[in-house]
């Protein structure tokens, strides 16, 4: 099974991909400690989701930087070459309707 359960802050404005699907772009920042460290590390995630609801939409959009977000995807994988490098990526496809905005103090 392939389920991922991110909660964080987003770490800019979402861009909006795509001409005839609406898809939005974003990188959730979650911080996490390492068993008795003092500081917390942070990790970068890639998230894609596609057909927003259009308040969540213009939420992200707009004032998107800091946003505290949850939400429920699954991890992808995609090999690819450019300029004859081998590239791969990784990314959560955001599951529709578990995308969700959290005011935090």
């Amino acid at each position: 099974m392939n389920i991922v359960l991110l909660t964080g802050r987003l770490t800019s404005n979402a861009r909006l991909r795509g001409k005839k699907a609406r898809v939005l772009a974003f990188t959730v920042e979650t911080k996490q400690k390492i068993d008795n460290e003092q500081e917390e590390r942070s990790s970068f995630v890639p998230c894609v989701a596609f057909n927003v609801p259009t308040e969540i939409e213009a939420a992200l959009l707009e004032r998107g930087q800091s946003q505290f977000v949850e939400l429920q995807g699954r991890i992808t994988t995609t090999d690819f070459e450019t300029a004859g490098e081998r590239q791969h990526s990784v990314e959560v496809i955001v599951f529709n309707k578990s995308l969700t905005l959290r005011d935090v103090a």
